[in-house]
């Protein structure tokens, strides 16, 4: 029988934010950079705001400025070029 590893976190954020701040867009910036650092998985990223593959990659990534490949400046060469075509 395999078991899978399992861990839970909580962040408690020590910042007096208004109260009109949408916490789920919160939710959404915070799985969005987690992803795109590694920490998580795309899967992890998305189970944690409840959104599909597609829209995790076609709107809440775009959304924070992040792009579905990594971050290095050849990620970015290879983007650019790909679009130019």
């Amino acid at each position: 029988m395999i078991t899978a590893n399992t861990q839970k976190s909580v962040i408690h954020l020590a910042l007096d934010l208004p109260p009109t701040i949408d916490q789920d867009y919160l939710k959404e910036a915070l799985s969005a950079i987690l992803y795109y650092n590694g920490v998580l998985s795309e899967k992890q990223a998305r189970m944690l705001i409840g959104k599909t593959r597609r829209e995790f990659q076609e709107n809440i990534i775009p959304k924070f400025g992040l792009s579905m490949i990594g971050g290095t400046n050849k990620d970015t060469e290879i983007e650019l070029t790909a679009c130019k075509k």
